[in-house]
């Protein structure tokens, strides 16, 4: 596995979907082995921020990620698509905290990455080799997840819901294959019950139309199908069964389980580099 560096940087701009607050983002080629690091700049005290794993503060619906010093929130898609493009160094700029959500999934932060384009390094990039399957469970909620030895990365990711609204879904991904088609462009996914209270709330202030799907899973009173008309911005067609809204249909036939492995693939980036092992989830989050 031969990882790449950046021929140039790129910037995107946009607004965080749970803070609204507009962030800009600068991405820059980075010396080899230095790993990804973010700056804000909007801290000019605050010390950089170096990933790993030790730098992960909370988990909650997204991963924060903090030194004391400097705090970053909702990274992951980003971090994935550049993971799936085999950079592993990069200095990454941001003038807020919170990385934008865009469409809500990781085909913005893929397709800047293609046009500022890749160049090999040189040196080969082992990868961590993994001696012994791993795995943890939560038994509270019945989610584990293993990694079992393998001669290359590869993700599997399996959910559980109602079969009427998304039902048991799968999405599998090989180093290698087409992340531009198999996984940046499912978009973060929430369920109706999930997000109608975080809207009476006034929670979710940089969501956009579009910026991801919504997914009916109980009966709607006329209060939370208002909240939904408000959050979208457009009127919605009252319906009974469950499901994907109209409005935010899916673009991949197993699109809530592809952004799960897109996120996985996100928090595994804070290793740094890729690990040769087939690594399988079932009901996965940040945590």
């Amino acid at each position: 596995m031969t990882p790449n560096t950046l021929h140039t940087a790129f910037s995107l701009s946009g607004h965080g979907i749970h803070t609204g607050l507009l962030c800009s983002v600068h991405v820059h080629p980075a010396d080899a082995g230095s790993g990804y690091t973010f700056v804000r700049t909007d801290l000019p005290d605050a010390e950089p921020l170096r990933l790993s794993p030790a730098v992960v503060t909370d988990t909650d619906r997204r991963t924060t990620l903090s030194n004391g010093s400097t705090t970053v929130h909702t990274a992951e898609h980003l971090l994935s698509a550049l993971y799936a493009s085999a950079v592993f160094d990069a200095h990454i700029e941001l003038t807020s905290g919170e990385v934008p959500i865009l469409d809500g999934s990781a085909l913005p932060w893929w397709e800047a990455i293609q046009t500022a384009g890749l160049v090999p390094i040189a040196r080969l990039e082992h990868g961590i080799t993994l001696r012994r399957p791993i795995r943890v469970e939560d038994p509270e909620t019945g989610a584990w997840a293993e990694a079992i030895p393998a001669a290359y990365p590869s993700f599997e990711v399996e959910l559980s819901h109602e079969a009427e609204a998304i039902g048991p879904v799968k999405a599998t991904y090989t180093w290698g294959q087409d992340y531009g088609g198999l996984v940046a462009p499912a978009r973060t996914f929430t369920l109706a019950s999930h997000i109608t209270p975080l809207i009476h709330r006034g929670l979710l202030k940089g969501a956009q139309p579009g910026s991801g799907v919504v997914v009916i899973d109980y009966a709607l009173d006329d209060s939370d199908w208002k909240a939904l008309e408000d959050f979208v911005g457009q009127p919605l067609e009252r319906r009974e069964d469950k499901g994907a809204l109209p409005l935010t249909s899916y673009r991949l036939a197993n699109e809530p389980a592809s952004h799960k492995l897109l996120d996985l693939m996100g928090d595994i980036a804070l290793l740094g580099q890729p690990v040769r092992a087939h690594i399988r989830t079932f009901k996965p989050g940040h945590k």
